[in-house]
Parts: structure tokens; sequence; C-alpha cells
């Protein structure tokens, strides 16, 4: 996963824990590959965005399966602690990731459509690497 997402983020610095940051995007990632059956795709893609009016920049990056994809009500509850439409499963996933992200100053957003897919949208606070201070 680093080494694609350094191909999108080259040059920007995240600031943040980033065991914290590997282990919401494994949580994302492991959904996915859940939810996609044999022959099915998951893909990530990524960029910057700048916010206006104050013009801070943010890494955006999207985690999207051709899976089974979720109805409405469970795509609501997904990020609820203990939550999970599959049998055997803890509940934490998305609901951990959600919390990481939030404390980084980020935001997870879950979009999806039964028997189509689902996409993770997560954006994160960033620096450029001119803006980054000295250490």
């Amino acid at each position: 996963l680093t080494n694609l997402l350094d191909a999108y983020f080259t040059g920007a610095w995240l600031v943040g824990d980033p065991l914290m940051i590997e282990a919401a995007f494994t949580a994302v990632l492991q959904n996915s590959l859940d939810a996609t059956n044999a022959g099915g795709e998951v893909s990530v893609t990524g960029g910057f965005e700048r916010h206006q009016p104050n013009g801070e920049l943010s890494a955006r990056v999207a985690v999207s399966d051709s899976g089974c994809g979720m109805e409405r009500d469970i795509v609501s509850r997904a990020m609820e602690p203990f939550f999970s439409s599959r049998r055997g499963r803890s509940g934490l996933g998305l609901s951990m990731a959600s919390r990481i992200i939030e404390q980084h100053g980020g935001l997870l957003r879950i979009s999806s459509v039964a028997g189509q897919g689902t996409q993770v949208n997560i954006t994160l606070p960033v620096i450029n690497s001119s803006e980054t201070p000295d250490r």
C-alpha cells in the first residue's frame, strides 16, 4: 500500500501516527477484500485537494470494490462500534478506521450500492514538503 500511495502523494507530509494510519487503511482494505468475490476488483486511487477559502491541502484516497455492496441501512450503521453484517466479525474495523482518521483531522465516508460495490473515501490534511518546518 505504501508504494502505491507514494505515487500519488510524493512531496506531501501527513502529521500523525503512521502505525495508526496504517491500521485504518488496513481495516478499510480488508473490508473491501472480504466483500469482493474471486475475479472482482479492489482499487485504490488518490490525489490532492486544496480547500477554499483557507487553501489548506488535503490528501484524498478512495478505496473502491466491485463487491456485494451494502443496503442504505447497513451503510448508515457501518461505522458503529460492534456492528457487522457478517457473521463472526467483531464490527470494529470501520469504526476504528473512522475514529483514527478523525483523530488525524480527516474524514472517512462510505458510499455503496447493493449489488454494485462500495467506495470508501478518506480525506486527510497534509502539508506540502516545501511548507514542512525544519526538524
